[in-house]
C-alpha cells in the first residue's frame, strides 16, 4: 500500500489538508476481471511522483480514475478533501478543464486544429480570451521547442511533436495536478528533456505531477510507487 501523505495537519473528517488529490481503497473491475484492487495514494502540492509496472496492471486506470475519466466500482476519489462521486458530470468537467492537467498516451488532439489552437483551447475554454490563451499557447510551444509548428495541422505532425503539444495543452491553465500516462514514450532524447523540463516547471510552481512511465530515467525524478496486478505493492522515495 501507498504510504501517508506527509502533511501534518488534518481537517475534523481526518483528512490531511495538504493533499490534493487523493485515491482511498479504490477498485475497478471490467466484468469478472479485477483492474484495480484496493489502491490507495496520496498527492500533495509540490509533489513528484512515478508509477511504474508493466503493461496491464492498472497504472492508465489508476489515472483516469483520479483524472475524473472514469469512477472506481469501490472507494472513492477525494479531490481537496471532497469526496467527487457526488460530483456532476459538469462539476468533473470544470475540475479537468481548470485543475487537472492530463497528458494522454494517445495524445487526443483535434487533428484539424493548429498546434497554437491545440494548446489554447482549453484555457479560452476555461473563459479566458482568445488572444490571451493564444499568447499561452505560443509560450509553452517555444518552450517544447515547436514555435516553427505552431500552425501546422494536428493531424500533420509527428508523434513526438504531437506528444509535446498534448504536454503543453495539459499545462496551458496551470493545473494544480498534472496526470501524465507515458509521456515521454514517444520521444527522442532531446524532445524527452524539453517535455521533462516543462513538467518539472509546474511543480516548481506547487502542482503535484504522478506520471506513469517505463522509462527508468523518468521514474528515478519523483517517490517511486511499482504496481502489479492492480495494486501497489511498495512504495520508495528517490
Amino acid at each position: 500500500m501507498a504510504r501517508r501523505a506527509r502533511g501534518p495537519c488534518a481537517d475534523p473528517s481526518g483528512h490531511d489538508v495538504t493533499v490534493v488529490l487523493h485515491a482511498e481503497g479504490v477498485s475497478r473491475r471490467i466484468g469478472d476481471l479485477a483492474i484495480l484492487v484496493d489502491v490507495t495514494l496520496a498527492l500533495e502540492p509540490g509533489e513528484r511522483v512515478s508509477l511504474v509496472g508493466p503493461s496491464g496492471c492498472g497504472k492508465t486506470t489508476l489515472l483516469m480514475l483520479l483524472g475524473l475519466l472514469d469512477r472506481p466500482d469501490g472507494g472513492r476519489v477525494t479531490f481537496d478533501g471532497t469526496d467527487v462521486a457526488s460530483w456532476s458530470s459538469s462539476a468533473r468537467a470544470r475540475a479537468r478543464l481548470g485543475r487537472i492537467g492530463f497528458v494522454f498516451q494517445t495524445q487526443n488532439l483535434l487533428d484539424h486544429l493548429s498546434a497554437r489552437d491545440n494548446v489554447a483551447l482549453p484555457a479560452w475554454r476555461a473563459g479566458g480570451s482568445r488572444s490571451a490563451a493564444l499568447h499561452s499557447a505560443d509560450a509553452l510551444l517555444e518552450r517544447m521547442g515547436l514555435s516553427a509548428r505552431a500552425a501546422t495541422r494536428a493531424g500533420r505532425l509527428s508523434t513526438g511533436e504531437a506528444q509535446r503539444v498534448a504536454i503543453a495543452r495539459a499545462l496551458v491553465n496551470k493545473p494544480v495536478v498534472v496526470l501524465a500516462d507515458e509521456p515521454t514514450g514517444s520521444l527522442d532524447t532531446a524532445s524527452a528533456a524539453l517535455a521533462l523540463a516543462a513538467l518539472a516547471s509546474v511543480v516548481a510552481d506547487g502542482a503535484a505531477l504522478l506520471v506513469a512511465t517505463h522509462d527508468p530515467a523518468v521514474a528515478a525524478l519523483g517517490r517511486l510507487i511499482p504496481m502489479r496486478d492492480g495494486r501497489i505493492v511498495d512504495d520508495t522515495d528517490r
